[in-house]
């Protein structure tokens, strides 16, 4: 099997990866290793992922919504000198409803839930929200008798 690394083709079964520090600590660099000893670094870009940080679970109820009523069911706003990389936010209710994700007044996502599944995820993937940026799920829904929702926003914050 190959696979490519920056522009370059490696037989899997010859090299081998691993990733290190470097003398200044100012990255990692990946280095491949090739079964006759020869040790060739490969420099490779780190990004912050958002892996690293303090991870942040926001949690909030809405009990007996009335019908055809949007409101706010969970918010997060970055604090000051932060940066916030959304991961997923997660919903379900009582009720089929509209669920939207809103990042600083701008709609970012929309799903709805049915009758036979009351459960939705929005997976971002590290979605990069910025200092002061509030991020929002907000719901509403159309049956006949009140509902009960709960939602979570998860991420990192650095």
């Amino acid at each position: 099997m190959t696979r490519k690394f920056d522009q370059t083709t490696f037989n899997h079964e010859r090299h081998y990866g691993s990733f290190e520090k470097d003398a200044n600590d100012e990255g990692i660099n990946q280095r491949v290793q090739v079964k006759n000893g020869i040790d060739s670094p490969i420099p490779v870009e780190v990004v912050d992922d958002g892996a690293s940080g303090v991870v942040t679970n926001t949690y909030s109820t809405v009990t007996a919504l009335a019908k055809d009523t949007e409101v706010t069911l969970v918010t997060y706003t970055v604090p000051m000198g932060k940066t916030f990389y959304l991961k997923e936010i997660e919903a379900s209710g009582s009720n089929r409803a509209k669920y939207k994700v809103i990042v600083d007044s701008n709609d970012e996502a929309f799903k709805r839930t049915y009758n036979t599944l009351l459960n939705t995820s929005f997976l971002f993937y590290n979605f990069k929200v910025t200092a002061g940026k509030t991020i929002t799920l907000r719901v509403e829904h159309n049956r006949p008798s009140v509902g009960d929702f709960e939602a979570r926003i998860i991420g990192n914050e650095v």
